[in-house]
């Protein structure tokens, strides 16, 4: 077991609460700690820089190492939690499988995650670098990418009441950065070749609606409620989702239909012509714009019901 290596202890977190904001934790080691009151346990100090904020649960294993091998009440360093498996990331206990990986443990590895085949893009490749959170999220950097994406692992249990991962094909967010090193190309058949185009980088968000908001609109409408914690709570999201009247965010318009109408609406201003004086403009041509305004102004197909912005 890692607790005969003296300067480094595997211990059980029980307490992550404290009032200086150091996120130092108490955990309990054994021996030192085997008979102690909690109160009587000192604080171990993150080995991470504050930088880059991971604090376990309490219940979840950690690593503590101390500053004298001998000395199990020396200054303490943790770091962890530790998890052994992708599928366990929100919560793993100490004792309950976060030390499967170390010789005599009780708790063996659960099946893997990566040989279902619908969990395929949940999980970093090899040679990916990867922020992940504790449920949904991650921000992954690839050869040539980067991407922020919320929702595109969903964790689901198989026909063994095993758990795992599967890839979320019907609603995810992300956001995609790429750069294309030879021109973003389209193989339109096996016998052709590839035709680059001048694209080189390109950005993409992808989610159910999307908001360009700003938080000093020019129209006069209203200001987006900044909420401490969640930044733009639900509550305020459904505010801009709201019709405009209601005084949520405008309706971004297609642009190729917008063009449409207004290409209609010049051809009738500057062709139109008039049976006598003084009458309106002939029919032919009034029709025209009237059934272009039918088609996108009238049923509403010229503005977005997803993107929204302010």
């Amino acid at each position: 077991m890692l607790g005969k290596i003296k300067g480094i202890r595997y211990g059980e977190v029980i307490s992550i609460s404290e009032n200086k904001d150091s996120d130092a934790i108490q955990v309990k080691i054994y021996p030192e700690d085997s008979s102690k009151f909690p109160s009587d346990i000192p604080y171990a100090f993150p080995l991470l820089p504050k930088m880059i904020h991971i604090k376990p649960k309490v219940g979840e294993g950690v690593l503590v190492l101390l500053t004298h091998a001998n000395d199990g009440n020396s200054q303490r360093y943790y770091i962890g939690p530790l998890i052994s498996q992708d599928h366990k990331m929100n919560y793993e206990a100490f004792l309950g499988g976060s030390d499967a990986f170390m010789k005599g443990s009780l708790q063996g590895f659960d099946k893997a995650p990566r040989m279902n085949p619908e969990s395929e893009g949940t999980m970093p490749n090899d040679n990916d670098v990867m922020i992940r959170g504790r449920k949904n999220t991650d921000i992954q950097i690839t050869d040539d990418d980067i991407r922020i994406r919320a929702g595109v692992k969903v964790l689901d249990k198989d026909e063994e009441n095993r758990p795992y991962f599967y890839f979320n094909k019907m609603d995810p967010a992300f956001i995609k950065i790429k750069y294309h090193e030879n021109g973003l190309s389209r193989e339109e058949d096996e016998n052709k070749s590839k035709k680059p185009s001048e694209c080189n980088s390109t950005a993409t968000i992808v989610a159910d609606r999307i908001m360009l908001l700003s938080n000093k609109p020019k129209d006069g409408s209203k200001a987006i409620n900044i909420d401490r914690n969640d930044l733009i709570s639900d509550s305020e999201l459904l505010n801009i989702l709201d019709d405009e009247e209601a005084g949520g965010a405008y309706k971004l318009p297609y642009g190729e239909k917008l063009v449409k109408l207004l290409k209609a609406m010049i051809k009738v201003f500057v062709e139109h012509t008039h049976d006598y004086s003084m009458m309106p403009p002939n029919k032919v041509f009034t029709e025209q714009i009237i059934n272009e305004r039918s088609k996108y102004l009238d049923n509403n197909e010229l503005l977005s019901d997803t993107v929204r912005f302010n």
